[in-house]
Order: structure tokens, then sequence, then C-alpha cells
């Protein structure tokens, strides 16, 4: 959930995460970006982007469900 308070989108910050997890698992597995192929490698990183997001996403999907729960 965003710390940006009721109404306001949580999507930057969401996105802010998922770069954070894409530079993490980049820098994990450093032996799989060679530079031979450019092309190949621009949609492994988008696709680790967007695994990130979801990841992300689900994860405060979850978080406030939880939350939700926890009030009742």
């Amino acid at each position: 959930m965003s710390k940006q308070g009721p109404g306001k989108p949580a999507w930057p910050s969401r996105v802010g995460r998922a770069a954070l997890l894409t530079l993490i698992v980049m820098i994990a597995n450093y032996g799989w970006w060679t530079g031979r192929n450019v092309v190949r490698e621009t949609l492994a990183v988008a696709l680790a982007f967007a695994i990130s997001l979801v990841v992300v996403s689900i994860f405060d999907l979850t978080r406030r469900w939880l939350r939700s729960r926890h009030r009742r």
C-alpha cells in the first residue's frame, strides 16, 4: 500500500519497487548480461521488469486484503 494516503494512486511506488527488484535480479544474474545480443538482453530486462511489477502488485493487494480482514 502506498504511503501517499487515500485516493492517491499507488502505481509510482509499485513501479519504483519493481525497478529495484529488477536491478537486484540483474545483478544476481550478472553472467547472463554479456552484451553480445542487445535485443535479447533488452527483452529479458523488459520481461524481468514486467514480472517484478506483477509480483509487487500481488504483494500489495495481498497485504491490503489481509489488513482489511484484520480490521473486522
